[in-house]
């Protein structure tokens, strides 16, 4: 949800980055048709219909302006089988389908692994790749195509959040992240007052509870075999931006075998020297934008702002040090995003300076 600005009072709006008239991100498009750029995906979010499906229009989210921003995210092994329900109700309504061709997509291992991933989304998913497989991206994910049902949908659920993300930056306006499980249980009421009160909308009075939520709680994990699992995570950790992985990780945990992948065991330092307040953080965060790589810098208070943790990128020994002393190697540098992927040589921030001002 975009929160524009005006002189009245800020209003939520949905925003789903449509592809095609309401059916928001395709399920039987090709790979061709499902890559799209930050600019497209900008130019949808800012997609209007109207009661009628001529009546389009757009606004331009950098010119509105968007003040705030709400990011749901859902646990994608349950946004993925949604989809299929939708997508099920689509070829009802729209393409006529009859309750027998309907029957097959069922939520068992057959009806939605083989029925709707196989047979209608990686069918139709993989009839086009042009320009979904560059030679470094086909090296990291294409050997995950025949190992992770609806390979399509993980590829478009991934970079939807990667475009969100990366927009909601381009904003710079303040962003409440959701996780879709919020809603349920104990967490319900926190999280809608947090909510709220994100908004600048406090609730009518002090009795006012949430709104029952429709969903069942049911995860569909299990629909998953354990080997599928793990190359969706798989799939997922290689193509999740540096500021998405750390958001999508937790319902993917337990299929990573590793917080972390280095290219290298040392990875090489290339240092980003400069005066402070010369353009050094926006120089890394243009490197790991374009590259979906970290960076690094020296100072861990960086790394705790972005990671939460400082985690070094040089491996931990002692040397002598001067008169005698031992000084320790591998407390700095710091990830700056330490669960995105890492290069053989790591961009390095240092200002080359003390504390004072």
């Amino acid at each position: 949800m975009l929160v524009p600005s005006s002189k009245k009072e800020a209003v939520c709006t949905k925003c789903l980055g449509f592809y095609f008239l309401f059916e928001g991100y395709c399920d039987d498009c090709t790979a061709a048709q499902t890559l799209i750029t930050l600019k497209e995906f900008r130019t949808l979010c800012g997609r209007t219909i109207g009661a009628k499906p001529n009546q389009e229009s757009s606004y331009d989210p950098l010119t509105v302006p968007i003040t705030k921003a709400v990011h749901i995210i859902r646990n994608p092994f349950d946004n993925l089988v949604a989809r299929m329900h939708r997508g099920v109700r689509k070829r009802k309504m729209r393409y006529n389908w009859t309750a027998d061709q309907l029957s097959v997509f069922t939520d068992t291992s057959r009806g939605f692994l083989v029925e709707w991933c196989e047979k209608e989304v990686d069918d139709n998913f993989l009839r086009d790749t042009t320009g979904i497989y560059d030679a470094a991206l086909a090296s990291r994910i294409g050997h995950l195509a025949s190992k992770v049902p609806c390979f399509g949908d993980w590829i478009r659920y991934v970079q939807w959040h990667n475009h969100a993300a990366d927009l909601l930056r381009n904003l710079n306006v303040p962003v409440r992240i959701i996780h879709y499980e919020e809603y349920y249980g104990d967490t319900a009421g926190k999280t809608s007052h947090e909510l709220l009160k994100f908004l600048g909308q406090p609730a009518a009075d002090d009795t006012v509870h949430p709104l029952p939520f429709k969903a069942s709680g049911k995860s569909y994990q299990f629909l998953y075999t354990e080997e599928q699992a793990r190359a969706a995570a798989q799939l997922v950790r290689a193509l999740a931006s540096p500021r998405v992985w750390p958001l999508l990780r937790p319902y993917l945990s337990e299929w990573i075998e590793y917080d972390y992948i280095v290219a290298e065991s040392n990875p090489r330092i290339i240092w980003q020297i400069s005066f402070p307040n010369s353009g050094s953080s926006y120089t890394l965060e243009n490197v790991m934008s374009m590259t979906n790589l970290s960076t690094a810098s020296n100072y861990g208070h960086e790394a705790l702002r972005s990671a939460g943790k400082a985690v070094p990128v040089l491996p931990s020994k002692r040397q002598p040090g001067s008169q005698g002393q031992q000084s320790r190697i591998g407390g700095g540098p710091f990830w700056l995003y330490p669960h995105s992927l890492h290069p053989k040589f790591v961009l390095t921030k240092t200002h080359c300076s003390g504390k004072c001002d």
